[in-house]
């Protein structure tokens, strides 16, 4: 009997939580147990930003510290507006700035970005910032609720990523995304290998 070892590839991931005040209860846990549950789970390092009234925030910098997470996540208080384009920003910004293998874009949201970042169109501003992500060579995903369909196809097709549709941003519907999305990306280094 031959026994290979199991071949690993790290992926540290960011997750861009929507904070507005429509994912406040339900939606914030389950973004929050999604965090804990990659960091305990795996190996990599994970960073949370988040966006909310007009601007965005590092809540957890890159971190294999359950403490750090913790403290963070126990910070995020939704309330207020959708700055989806100030959100993107921040998170390719950090992780253009941080040591990171094979970075996954997660981001996740409920709503329709209505605060602009450069022009006076929200929504024509969070589609340019996510021909960013592209650019920076960043995996994306971009979980959201059915409802708004369209404009995230439009947000996923600028920054070349996959969109997964749910009902209820609930733990196990994150959880089980996030998980098939690694196992993608290691399957697709199998291939390139």
């Amino acid at each position: 009997h031959y026994f290979t070892k199991k071949s690993y590839v790290p992926v540290d991931v960011c997750l861009l939580m929507d904070a507005s005040g429509s994912m406040a209860g339900d939606k914030r846990q389950a973004a929050c147990y999604l965090a804990e549950h990659l960091l305990l789970t795996g190996k990599e390092k994970v960073a949370v930003v988040t966006f909310q009234e007009r601007s965005s925030e590092v809540v957890v910098p890159f971190t294999r510290s359950q403490h750090i997470l913790r403290t963070g996540l126990s910070k995020i208080t939704p309330a207020g507006l959708t700055p989806l384009a100030e959100g993107i920003m921040t998170a390719v910004n950090l992780i253009k700035n941080s040591p990171v293998r094979n970075p996954l874009l997660v981001l996740i949201t409920d709503g329709i970005p209505n605060t602009p970042l450069w022009t006076m169109d929200a929504k024509a501003d969070a589609l340019k910032a996510a021909t960013y992500i592209d650019e920076g060579k960043i995996r994306f995903i971009c979980i959201g609720v059915e409802s708004n369909r369209f404009y995230l196809e439009k947000v996923v097709e600028c920054g070349q990523g996959a969109l997964y549709l749910v009902d209820d941003l609930n733990k196990d519907n994150l959880i089980n995304i996030v998980r098939w999305e690694k196992k993608n990306m290691l399957n697709v280094d199998k291939m390139r290998a």
